[in-house]
């Protein structure tokens, strides 16, 4: 403590303390700023790798199959084969022909007919018309020797895709 007698004055002393505090943020605020700078700026490059490293990436893996039992061992869920056949009437030159081709190679219906014709009217020429959902091996055989065999105006082979996993 400061006595009164001793010739400094009170002020003065709080004055000196704080010129050295306020000196002591100043250096610390400088020094702040010269290291975000030197980060920023200096070693913007080293930092930019740094993070495009450290970003998440996600890769879509295909779920495994298989059969999935109960706990007697009885079949829930299995895995079966089915083939679809898909027309696109885009890439068909004559519709028709195709259409009475493939009732006498797969046996459809004239009702079923009738809904494939009704549906290429409904929808867009260059979406996909399923003719049949589930064909089996001999029905596939057949179409797929078909049109590899004898090719239709331009029509690539109607797309058949595998479907798997049901439920019993």
């Amino acid at each position: 403590m400061i006595k009164e007698n001793s010739g400094i004055r009170k002020t003065d002393v709080i004055n000196r303390r704080m010129f050295i505090i306020g000196a002591a943020k100043i250096i610390i605020f400088t020094g702040i700023i010269a290291r975000l700078f030197s980060l920023q700026v200096n070693e913007n490059k080293k930092y930019l790798t740094l993070s495009d490293k450290n970003r998440i990436r996600e890769w879509k893996l295909p779920p495994t199959r298989g059969d999935i039992v109960d706990y007697f061992g009885n079949v829930i869920a299995g895995n079966l084969k089915v083939y679809q056949l898909h027309i696109i009437p885009e890439q068909v030159e004559n519709f028709n022909y195709l259409i009475s081709r493939l009732k006498t190679l797969l046996t459809l219906s004239d009702k079923k007919i009738d809904k494939i014709v009704k549906l290429k009217n409904k929808l867009k020429p260059w979406e996909s018309i399923i003719v049949s959902e589930n064909l089996s091996w001999s029905e596939f055989v057949k179409v797929n020797n078909y049109f590899s065999g004898i090719p239709p105006p331009k029509l690539n082979k109607p797309q058949l895709s595998k479907i798997q996993a049901f439920l019993l």
